[in-house]
């Protein structure tokens, strides 16, 4: 739903699973996906000071839509 500032609000359908939402992407993306979009990236950096080479194989796959 769009509220133009001279204007009726303006409906549009989106498909099943899709969400958009405008102003604080970062909440939003937080709310939608369950977590900070920039912590897969900080666990990979976190785990590779304490782990070195011994990061499990496909642990950054468990953070991608729909795995968890």
């Amino acid at each position: 739903m769009k509220f133009p500032p001279d204007g009726e609000p303006e409906l549009s359908e989106i498909p099943v699973g899709e969400a958009r939402f405008s102003g604080s992407p970062e909440f939003f993306t937080r709310v939608f996906w369950g977590h900070d979009p920039a912590l897969p990236h900080l666990l990979l950096e976190k785990l590779g000071e304490r782990l070195g080479a011994q990061i499990p194989e496909g642990f950054e796959q468990i953070f991608r839509p729909g795995t968890l």
